[in-house]
């Protein structure tokens, strides 16, 4: 078979589906129906349409994941992330940021264009600063930060969509994924260091994007989900009552979305296991999946519904971390403070 590609960057050359998939990351779709990948040496490549028949999101899917997958037709059918996206995503988690390359990328958005804007407009005026003639995106990335801009990009992304559920606060999720993302950036500087802590923020930030694939394939029994949790009668956690839903897995569904959308592979542990992390104890990203599960149950705990907290998943990270809940508490009051500074 003759090269099919080759990278601008590294030289490698593609001309089999094993090179293909050997040493790359991020495969999505997009809407005109291109595979965009990255090689590993970081480059964005991507294959014409029909160019691909040995290709399939469900590759690298657990088990449990495909079944699911092949049970629910409709998951085929997930929207796609444009590739700028993840690549504006892939620019931010970069040691040095590269302004200049996230603008590019972020003028080829226009919609995208228009949130990073606005909010950076809305914290001039909340930090009492006078509103500029001219804005200039280059400050405007540099203003709202690389964590802010993360989440924005993504967000910015599934605005655009139109969802079909009808009490389903889709503002409450993204505003308590952020909040996770803080809270998981902030516990691996208080357990490990300041370094790599957007990883930790970006993954904080996804772990629970599950939900938002069951948004937009299962509206009305998100709806469903959602005012159960909210029932003060009730006072049961979101994954107890999922059980009582079957298929609806969040931890599953967000394995899938993050196949179909091309996510950071840093990210999958922590999106599937942020409610069993001890599943990845002894993995290579056992830290960062515990992190991002104290971060979930923290943010329950912020937002004053500790009953919205799995047990069993905070006593996994007790038991990681050798702490006690007390000591939980603790770190939960000093969080509060410094994300409120970091925010």
């Amino acid at each position: 078979m003759k090269t099919k590609k080759v990278c601008g960057n590294c030289k490698k050359e593609f001309s089999s589906s094993e090179d293909f998939l050997d040493s790359t990351t991020n495969w999505r779709l997009s809407d005109d129906k291109r595979l965009w990948f990255n090689c590993d040496c970081g480059s964005t490549m991507c294959l014409p349409k029909g160019g691909y028949p040995w290709y399939s999101p469900s590759l690298k899917l657990s088990a449990e994941a495909k079944s699911i997958f092949n049970q629910i037709p409709k998951l085929e059918s997930l929207p796609n992330i444009p590739s700028t996206i993840i690549d504006i995503q892939n620019a931010l988690l970069a040691e040095e940021l590269d302004v200049e390359k996230v603008v590019k990328l972020v003028k080829t958005e226009p919609f995208t264009l228009t949130e990073v804007l606005s909010v950076y407009n809305n914290l001039r005026l909340l930090n009492k600063e006078r509103r500029q003639k001219e804005i200039s995106v280059n400050h405007a990335v540099v203003y709202i930060g690389k964590k802010r801009l993360s989440s924005i990009i993504l967000r910015s992304m599934f605005k655009k969509l139109r969802f079909k559920t009808k009490v389903f606060p889709l503002d409450t999720f993204w505003q308590a994924s952020l909040l996770t993302g803080l809270i998981s950036e902030q516990l691996w500087q208080h357990f490990k260091s300041k370094f790599d802590r957007d990883r930790a923020f970006i993954a904080g930030y996804l772990c629970n994007i599950g939900k938002m694939a069951g948004v937009i394939v299962f509206p009305e029994k998100m709806d469903d989900l959602w005012e159960q949790v909210q029932d003060v009668n009730r006072q049961d956690t979101w994954v107890n009552l999922e059980k009582k839903q079957p298929p609806i897995d969040h931890c599953l569904l967000g394995e899938i979305a993050a196949a179909f959308w091309g996510f950071p592979e840093f990210t999958l542990g922590p999106i599937k296991f942020h409610h069993n992390p001890s599943i990845r104890a002894n993995e290579g990203d056992g830290f960062l999946c515990h992190i991002v599960a104290l971060a979930n149950y923290l943010k329950h705990w912020i937002m004053l519904e500790p009953h919205l907290i799995d047990a069993e998943g905070m006593r996994q990270c007790e038991a990681y971390f050798e702490i006690k809940t007390e000591q939980v508490q603790e770190i939960a009051d000093r969080l509060q403070d410094q994300i409120y500074i970091a925010n």
